[in-house]
Parts: C-alpha cells; structure tokens; sequence
C-alpha cells in the first residue's frame, strides 16, 4: 500500500510518499530527482521497512514558498527532519545518495535522535578534498552550473551525467517539461549549495554512519569526497554493486547488500 501526504515545511510543501511495512526507512534521493526516484531500489526494501521517499523541496510536487536566497543543504537537512518527524517518532534507518548522501549527513549533524544508522552513498562533500582534487573538483561543478546558466538545462545535462561517470549507450532523449523544471532547480539552487557546504565533522564524529561506495564508480569527484569523509571520521565504508548510480541499475543486487548494512 502507498500513501501520499503533504508536510509543510519552512517555505515548501512536501510531498512525501509511504510504502512498506516495518521500521521506517528514509530514502533521500540523489540528482533532480523525486518521490518516485529510487522506485526500482524501494521495491526490493518494502517488504522489510515502511520506506519513505519525497520530492526536495523545488522539484516535482514540492514548490518552494517565496525565494530561495537562502538555500543551502542544512535547509535540505531540516526538511529532512520534519518529514520523518510526521512519520515515526522512532529513530530511522536512512540512506543518501550523492547530494541526498549530504543531506543525511546534515541531518544526522543536527538530529541524531532521529537516526537510526545512516548509509550515506559517495556524498560530494568537497570541502573535504586539497589541492588539484579540489580544484578539478570545483571546476567540473562550475562548469555545470556556467553551461546551465548560458544555455539551459538541456544543454547542461549531459555534463551532470558525466561527473556522475554515466556514459549513455545511446544520446539522451531531450528531456520533457516537468524534467526539465526539477534540473533547473537542482542546477541553479542546489549545486551552488554543495559548493558551498562543509559536512560537521564534529557532530558526526562516533555517530551510526556507513559510507557507501560503489564498486564501478572509479575515480570521479563523488568517490574521491567519500573516500576523504570516511578518512576524516574514522567511519566504516561498505562496497556497494554498480557505480554512483548502482541502486537504479541493479536494484535486487543493491537491497539485497544494504539490508546486511542497516
């Protein structure tokens, strides 16, 4: 059974999808995407936990109240906050991926009385990253948000897949209108803010976190900000099947390796 409900949060509206039976387990999804994003993943988990999933504030069914000058990932952690806080009262399993991934850092930070075990997915956390890393790191992401700005998402797309080591097989088909929306949100608002974001390192320190890696990703930026968060926390890193995006591209594989984790 699947459930849909709005939260309200401060300036958005959620909307946030329940599926499942059991302990609640938060999916917090990676990209542009939405509620229905990790679909293929949260199929093999609903028979363990009741899993939620939501659109981030600015894609889909989440419209952002007023403007967004403010945006940062602690505002993505605190909506994060609120949604479980509607669901359970009982502490969650979650798992991120990618800026999803640093938005559960975030929350784990700020509200590690809502968290359970945290996996968090090859999280761009680029503060973390020195010298040429750092530097071709920031560049890539200029880049993209550049080519966004002076041609438009389309245009910019590609570029994303590339930095999340995602070669198609075929050219992508032109994205449609509402694909388009959620990339222009996630490429004007939310990748400035992981620019700009630094994980708290401190607050993080002994909490109940796993970094996950993917066993295909080789050597882009997202792998090498995990392989330095791990590093800086001392925290445990579990393999995962496939690359950046492994969950969508061998779903059964993938559940089956995070129920040995959470």
């Amino acid at each position: 059974m699947t459930t849909t409900r709005s939260i309200a949060s401060d300036g958005a509206d959620l909307h946030v999808r329940v599926q499942g039976r059991g302990a609640a387990l938060l999916v917090l999804q990676g990209g542009d995407g939405i509620a229905e994003g990790t679909d293929p993943l949260v199929r093999e988990l609903t028979a363990h936990f009741t899993v939620i999933t939501y659109d981030r504030r600015g894609l889909g069914r989440s419209p952002v109240r007023g403007a967004a000058d403010d945006h940062d990932l602690s505002t993505h952690g605190e909506d994060a906050s609120r949604v479980l806080a509607a669901v359970t009262d009982q502490p969650a399993a979650v798992v991120g991926f990618s800026i999803g991934g640093l938005i559960a850092l975030d929350l784990l930070a700020r509200h590690p009385e809502q968290v359970r075990v945290l996996v968090s997915h090859e999280p761009p956390a680029m503060a973390l990253l020195r010298g040429a890393a750092s530097e071709e790191a920031v560049a890539e992401l200029t880049d993209i948000i550049t080519t966004h700005r002076e041609a438009g998402a389309a245009v910019a797309a590609p570029k994303l897949m590339g930095l999340a080591g995602i070669t198609p097989s075929s050219p992508p088909s032109e994205p449609d209108a509402a694909r388009l929306a959620n990339l222009d949100f996630f490429i004007g608002e939310d990748m400035p803010a992981v620019l700009r974001h630094e994980p708290n390192l401190a607050a993080l320190k002994g909490k109940p976190l796993v970094i996950g890696l993917g066993r295909d990703t080789g050597d882009i930026t997202a792998s090498r900000c995990a392989r330095a968060l791990a590093a800086e926390l001392g925290a445990p890193t579990a393999d995962f099947p496939g690359g950046h995006s492994g969950f969508l591209f061998h779903p059964q594989e993938f559940a089956a390796r995070l129920l040995t984790v959470l």
